[in-house]
């Protein structure tokens, strides 16, 4: 039987085709990397770098008032809405109620806000929010509340099944 290849070109070929193969899983990753569309500029960046103060300081008075969120998403509903379960503890790990706010929706991969939606109040400290959320995925939820001077905000990472 007669070989096509001469083993003395075999072996060449083999490390031809691996080393083929590494640039062709670099071009992959490089191409997923990029497809969400890379680098973003913060819009607006001087304005936000100068008022990092005041940010700084209303983070800061929303921190002392010791209270927790938990954010809980639920499915996704015919309107096409995610249903958003929201729980606000004050420091004591007791219900805060009688709030308004809202929750600003994000995700990692993004600068900008995608959606503010005003939540609304389901008693003991429960509130709930229809969310334009439909992909699954990584989302930051960020909550503000208010009741009366006190002013609340956190940003907690959820993943969304």
């Amino acid at each position: 039987m007669k070989r096509l290849l001469s083993p003395g070109l075999l072996w060449p070929l083999f490390i031809v085709a691996l080393l083929l193969m590494s640039v062709a899983m670099s071009v992959r990753a490089v191409v997923a990397s990029r497809s969400d569309g890379g680098a973003e500029p913060v819009p607006d960046y001087y304005a936000q770098a100068a008022g990092y103060d005041a940010q700084a300081r209303a983070q800061a008075t929303s921190e002392r008032l010791g209270w927790r969120a938990e954010v809980v998403p639920g499915t996704v509903e015919r309107s096409g809405l995610r249903a958003l379960t929201l729980r606000l503890t004050d420091a004591d790990g007791q219900p805060v109620a009688d709030l308004a706010g809202e929750v600003l929706l994000g995700r990692p991969s993004r600068i900008d806000t995608l959606a503010t939606v005003p939540f609304g109040a389901e008693g003991s400290g429960h509130y709930r929010a229809l969310v334009p959320m439909p992909q699954p995925g990584l989302w930051d939820v960020t909550v503000r509340a208010r009741r009366g001077d006190a002013r609340f905000s956190q940003t907690i990472r959820v993943e969304v099944f």
